[in-house]
């Protein structure tokens, strides 16, 4: 699956969670959608595909926005969020009582600068006349991270005789198609193997330059609180099913009394442009890193990077940005 932007990025950093509203998403599944029964002017598909011709059982969806072809990423609005969403071409399960199980695997990324939640439930197949498909699990609500990827899956009971002929929409709350994935559509520019995916990113203000591997103080009130240690970025290819490969980073934290570093102030860059996180990490993101006194931490962070990158030159930034007020800020090279 091609990289999403960002990322991504996605990305895939923070402490949101499904039952929360705090960033201005819903807390609860969008309404159910409020679906046309009959093709619109836009629509690619026909009434012939109903229940009754063999094809999916559900509403017909509309009007629909130009396709995106599967493997490949679009970028919309959704709940006043902007997303980038990755989906790959559905594959085969097992097949029941006449129905064929459908899985299709997805990548989605929240491109704003703070956290989010995605309700998956909005990702549905469609026939080729455009009439849903029976979703066979209720998918939960996630969490998102700012630069962070989440990667899932949804899975559908179509009737045999459609099999994986499907195509795949978003829908807003209001059965509005915002994206379309299928066989043949757009494509993602291709990815800059020199740089990461990111923004492009400046050194910290006041930020103490070091070589890899040497040790930096953190001071606050006048006292150090922690010296971090940040070694040499390690390449790492990821393997065929992997939309990129990764950069591990060690990092070292010692400290004599009881200091907390939040993973997403240390910041990789290549090439000039932020490294997004490792996309499969679902958990480190969101857990601060705790160091306790005479106990020095030490932590692999993941960065993603084209695949087959060619970044030469890669930068780690720290810069705490919590509460705790840690200073300088220090950069890696």
């Amino acid at each position: 699956m091609t990289t999403v932007p960002v990322i991504v990025a996605v990305a895939l950093a923070a402490s949101a969670c499904a039952g929360s509203d705090d960033a201005g998403n819903p807390a609860q599944s969008p309404q159910a959608p409020n679906l046309a029964t009959t093709a619109t002017p836009g629509s690619t598909g026909d009434t012939g595909s109903s229940a009754g011709g063999g094809g999916c059982s559900g509403e017909q969806v509309g009007s629909l926005p130009e396709a995106t072809k599967w493997g490949n990423t679009a970028n919309f609005e959704l709940w006043d969020k902007r997303y980038a969403l990755n989906v790959s071409a559905p594959t085969a399960g097992a097949t029941t009582d006449g129905k064929q199980r459908v899985v299709a695997k997805f990548g989605v990324l929240v491109k704003d600068e703070y956290v989010a939640t995605f309700n998956s439930g909005v990702i549905r197949l469609i026939d080729e006349g455009g009439r849903l498909c029976d979703a066979a699990t209720v998918p939960p609500m996630k969490a998102m991270a700012a630069g962070k990827v989440q990667y899932d899956s949804i899975m559908f009971d179509v009737p045999e005789a459609v099999g994986t002929d499907v195509r795949a929409v978003v829908l807003d709350g209001s059965g509005k198609a915002v994206a379309l994935f299928a066989p043949t559509g757009a494509t993602d520019a291709s990815a800059d193997p020199t740089a990461c995916t990111g923004t492009k990113t400046a050194v910290p203000a006041g930020a103490t330059t070091l070589a890899f591997g040497k040790p930096h103080n953190l001071m606050s009130d006048g006292r150090v609180i922690a010296t971090v240690t940040v070694a040499a970025p390690v390449k790492r290819a990821g393997s065929a099913d992997e939309p990129t490969d990764f950069v591990d980073v060690k990092v070292t934290v010692s400290t004599q009394w009881l200091a907390s570093l939040g993973r997403s102030d240390f910041v990789l860059t290549g090439g000039g442009r932020r490294c997004p996180t490792d996309p499969t990490d679902k958990i480190k993101a969101f857990a601060p890193l705790l160091v306790t006194p005479d106990e020095p931490s030490q932590e692999t962070l993941a960065f993603a990077v084209p695949k087959g990158s060619s970044i030469e030159t890669f930068a780690m930034q720290y810069a705490d940005t919590g509460s705790s007020a840690y200073t300088p800020p220090a950069v890696w090279k």
